[in-house]
This record gives structure tokens, sequence and C-alpha cells, in this order.
């Protein structure tokens, strides 16, 4: 982004619980969204077919079993995992702006 001329650029990174297991009530919240989002329909299971398929060499069969299985485990209230997520944004310069070097 900085070689194409961009400026404050910003990387923010953040941990969503999967599931609503977490006590802080926000991060449950958050949790619930990315359950309500990934976990429930095939939304996982498109995720799972690029990375699984095409990166691993594994048959749609094989990923759809295994998508099953991951997705009991997601709903299973004793484990208490998290995803790591990343934000990046920036802005162009303004009219007459100079870049900082780096």
């Amino acid at each position: 982004m900085e070689k194409a001329g961009f400026v404050n650029i910003t990387v923010k990174e953040f941990y969503i619980p999967v599931g609503i297991w977490h006590k802080d009530k926000e991060l449950a919240e958050k949790g619930l969204w990315w359950k309500v989002s990934y976990a429930r329909g095939n939304s996982l299971l498109g995720y799972l077919n690029y990375i699984f398929n095409v990166v691993m060499g594994w048959t749609p069969e094989e990923t759809a079993v295994y998508a099953k299985h991951l997705r009991k485990e997601l709903n299973n209230p004793n484990i208490h995992a998290y995803f790591k997520g990343r934000t990046v944004y920036d802005r162009k310069p303004q009219p007459g702006e100079v870049p900082e070097p780096n």
C-alpha cells in the first residue's frame, strides 16, 4: 500500500471468540455473530472448500465430512476457541501532501 502511495496505513489485530462462551458480554456477542455467520449454513464449508480442496488437495466429500465434524466441535461449549482477525485501512494523500519516506 505504501508503494501505491497511500498514507496513514493502520493495522489492527483482534481476537474473536468462536461461540458465546466468553464472560465478557461484548466478546460473547461478537462470538454469537461469528457463529451465526460461519458455523451455521454453508459459509464454513465454502471457506474450507478453497483451502482443503485447492490448496491441500482434499476431495469435496472429505472436506464436507471434516466440516461436519468441525461444526460439531465449534458448538461444544467446553471448547473455548478464538480466531485472529486483522483489519488494514489507509487513505489516499491529499493534493499536495507528500508521503513520509520510511
